[in-house]
């Protein structure tokens, strides 16, 4: 295929027009797509010509499983379709590897039996498990994500595993789905029990759009009461005393909650800052909180962003600075223990100073406090999402952008207003 012309008319190569064409027939087409890729000459400015051909490929294939009825086989065929585009892209910067996986049946575009009549990662042929389908699911997607989500992922995928044993997701019904809820609340709090039904559904929408089941009764199933985050902010005059005790403190423990109380960051994006974090923005130090290096995850693309820091409830910001300055490089981490380590840490000398028996109110408390108080203090609400990373990509470019100079300072204002006892 040599122009975007022919790349359109791919849709009907790839049979995936038709409904009733078979895995077999859009899996060679597939295949000869990909085949076609690697035989392609990229001599001539292979970087915007193809790159922009194949993006033009995927752009119509993207859209027309956004917007067309489709069986599963057809589904099961857009999404390995995209697959082979995605490889015939990786080409143009010297990676083969999607491309050959391929043309030897890898993953990317699975073996000529439908996945619901015989899958070797299944427990058995006549049996379609979660824990089956899990493995699949995990297997294709644990390249797009973060070592933290995995994780997560991966916790919520055993315990749904556990409570669906032996259940054949084939035969399943509503009444099946109910009992899990049920079996799942026995020892687990509602908000838990809704992220674990999250994640189900979302495993079995990905079966029922791959073909590997015609259809799933686990929607509608989460709590909607009861369901809210139990994590508490402190009052002011909670917060007053934990900062009265934490200056004095020399202890790194110390310094995470001196930080979290004034930025409102999470604890995973304190604990890997690194000298290079530190900048000076229109007369302002802030934190850029970013995933620069790679021990670093943040929640999600929108928690990239740059804090004030401001030297409020006796926090000794030139002190800090200074320790700031004596690291290595700007790579040299500020916090030198483990992260585990530090958490826990943390978390005691936190519960230390404040004296509360309450188990609600721990290190995330801190940003919840200072959401409230920033709510509270009159804060625009654009300017209280940038300080907490809650804003859109437009909105958090709006203030660090356009009007650069008074946002920062806006923001910084909005800070020691909302820090005031």
């Amino acid at each position: 295929m040599q122009n975007s012309k022919d790349l359109r008319a791919a849709l009907a190569g790839f049979h995936l027009d038709n409904p009733q064409a078979d895995w077999e027939s859009i899996r060679s087409a597939i295949r000869e797509f990909a085949r076609e890729a690697l035989q392609a000459d990229h001599s001539n400015d292979p970087m915007q010509s193809y790159g922009m051909v194949y993006d033009d490929l995927k752009g119509h294939l993207i859209g027309h499983a956004m917007t067309t009825p489709m069986t599963p086989v057809q589904a099961r065929g857009v999404e390995a379709a995209i697959a082979a585009v995605n490889g015939a892209q990786k080409r143009l910067y010297g990676d083969l590897g999607a491309l050959n996986e391929i043309l030897e049946d890898g993953p990317s575009c699975g073996t000529s039996t439908p996945p619901s009549s015989s899958l070797s990662v299944l427990p058995t042929a006549d049996a379609l498990t979660f824990e089956g389908l899990s493995t699949i699911y995990i297997k294709e997607h644990q390249t797009n994500v973060t070592d933290d989500t995995l994780k997560s992922l991966s916790y919520n995928l055993k315990a749904l595993n556990g409570a669906l044993s032996g259940l054949d997701l084939r035969s399943h019904t509503r009444a099946d789905m109910q009992i899990l809820k049920s079996t799942l609340g026995t020892s687990r709090a509602p908000i838990t029990v809704n992220k674990l039904l999250g994640t189900l559904v979302t495993v079995l929408d990905w079966s029922v759009n791959n073909g590997f089941l015609e259809r799933h009764y686990a929607k509608g199933l989460k709590h909607r009461k009861g369901a809210s985050s139990q994590r508490k902010a402190f009052s002011k005059t909670q917060i007053q005393t934990i900062m009265e005790k934490a200056v004095k403190d020399t202890s790194e423990a110390s310094l995470l909650i001196q930080l979290a109380v004034l930025t409102g960051a999470r604890l995973n994006e304190l604990t890997t800052l690194v000298k290079g974090d530190f900048k000076v923005l229109n007369g302002v130090t802030m934190v850029d909180i970013n995933k620069n290096q790679a021990f670093k995850s943040l929640k999600n693309d929108h928690s990239v962003r740059m804090v004030p820091l401001v030297g409020s409830l006796g926090f000794d910001l030139e002190g800090l600075l200074r320790r700031v300055e004596k690291l290595s490089g700007d790579d040299d981490q500020l916090f030198k223990g483990s992260r585990a380590h530090l958490a826990n840490t943390a978390n005691a000398l936190l519960r230390s100073f404040h004296g509360e028996a309450d188990k609600d109110l721990v290190f995330h408390s801190l940003r919840h406090s200072l959401a409230s108080s920033l709510k509270s203090s009159g804060a625009r609400l654009e300017v209280a999402q940038a300080i907490l990373g809650h804003s859109s990509g437009s909105i958090t470019w709006d203030l660090y952008g356009r009007c650069g100079t008074l946002s920062v300072v806006e923001m910084a204002e909005a800070l020691i207003k909302s820090l005031r006892v």
